[in-house]
């Protein structure tokens, strides 16, 4: 019922999160400094960067206002 209220809001809701998606999200292991991990994101032209473990498993995001 949620879904249905807001599909007439926003056109975005309409909308998956895989419709969004442009390319594979950019990674960092978790023992990279902050300051190395904002480097890649600007290298990269992205606001986030996806933090994985020694297996390639997502273990959190960074996010420049966090680095902020």
């Amino acid at each position: 019922m949620v879904e249905a209220a807001f599909q007439n809001e926003w056109p975005l809701f309409r909308f998956r999160a895989r419709d969004l998606v442009k390319r594979p999200p950019v990674t960092c292991g978790r023992n990279l400094p902050i300051g190395e991990a904002a480097g890649v994101m600007a290298a990269a032209g992205v606001g986030s960067i996806v933090v994985i473990d020694a297996d390639g498993a997502p273990v959190g995001i960074v996010t420049l206002r966090d680095v902020r």
